[in-house]
């Protein structure tokens, strides 16, 4: 619990600004301690009681910031939720092809969900999304298809440009199941840097022609063997 009680976990990606500041910290605390509880422990195996020691308040104290355990749940998964529309967006128009928003869109994935500030919320919204009602779901349901329609968008643009081995949609679960299961495997300090998993992904995806044309293939990423060069 010591390492709980020092913050070292995610922070919320889309902080509340529009309330006093002394509340938003407040606010931002409590929603990164249940992040990481929800993530570690799960949605009903975490107390109120447990929260609330790692922020250092009275248990009673989370009522004046949330009204349920339920709430701060809904709380973290939409503000990653949201978060993960607007970068998207962001990165996608910075991007100056095809290609390029393909790779800026499989980068930002594995980066909202890997990355240590960001893992535990990224975490609730993918696997807790079932303790959802149909009510609290409306809502994120629009974020989603918000963003798989970025997605969506951008594979099509790839694909009309003959730039993918399979279609649209095929390529769309393939990286999304692989995106979001190294959540399961990856560790920081292993042989793949994120960079590199987002380039092993790219040329999954792509056209053969494609990879051959860039120069790169995955004993650039991996060395002889298999081992990190």
């Amino acid at each position: 619990m010591a390492d709980l009680a020092a913050n070292n976990f995610s922070q919320p990606p889309v902080p509340d600004y529009a309330r006093p500041d002394e509340t938003v910290l407040m606010r931002n605390r409590i929603l990164s301690a249940a992040a990481h509880l929800f993530t570690t422990r799960g949605f009903h195996g975490t107390t109120t009681r447990a929260i609330s020691e790692i922020v250092g308040i009275l248990s009673g104290s989370l009522f004046h910031h949330f009204k349920s355990k339920r709430q701060m749940l809904f709380e973290v998964m939409h503000q990653a939720a949201q978060s993960l529309c607007v970068r998207a967006e962001a990165v996608v128009a910075a991007a100056p092809d095809a290609r390029a928003k393909l790779q800026a869109m499989i980068r930002l994935q594995l980066d909202c969900l890997l990355n240590e500030q960001t893992k535990d919320f990224y975490a609730v919204l993918l696997f807790e999304w079932r303790e959802m009602d149909a009510a609290e779901k409306a809502p994120l349901t629009e974020l989603r298809k918000r963003y798989f329609d970025v997605w969506h968008s951008v594979l099509e643009d790839c694909e009309s440009q003959g730039l993918l081995r399979a279609e649209t949609k095929a390529t769309q679960f393939m990286l999304h199941g692989a995106i979001n299961w190294a959540t399961t495997w990856y560790k920081p300090e292993g042989r793949l840097s994120l960079d590199d998993y987002a380039l092993l992904l790219e040329e999954m995806v792509l056209a053969a022609r494609c990879n051959t044309a860039s120069g790169k293939n995955k004993s650039a990423v991996l060395g002889p063997g298999g081992s990190r060069s």
